[in-house]
């Protein structure tokens, strides 16, 4: 019975899997871009590195130097990277005691 339960799982024609896994990739895109906020640090598809400024409704207003910004939509944010990227994770690690 187990091996029936099994191989009937293994007959789910495979580009139905992978609808599901991309319809799970666009909601969790569509996801993170709603979820941007002003003064992420983030990385464009291109692979700039720079800070949320500024939020709109479809763009976003990036810094990517001193007195340098860029406006780019939503949709061309790769990821945000995490604070442990920049070294801003440094003052926790102060505070904790020294291995000996």
């Amino acid at each position: 019975m187990a091996l029936h339960n099994v191989l009937s799982g293994l007959q789910v024609p495979p580009e139905i899997r992978v609808r599901d896994f991309r319809g799970k990739q666009a909601q969790q895109a569509k996801d993170f871009q709603a979820g941007i906020d002003k003064g992420a640090r983030v990385v464009t598809t291109g692979g700039i590195h720079g800070k949320i400024i500024k939020v709109d409704d479809n763009s976003v207003m990036l810094e990517i130097d001193n007195n340098v910004k860029i406006r780019i939509e939503k949709s061309g944010i790769s990821m945000e990277m995490s604070q442990t990227a920049y070294g801003a994770d440094t003052e926790k690690k102060s505070d904790t005691p020294a291995a000996k």
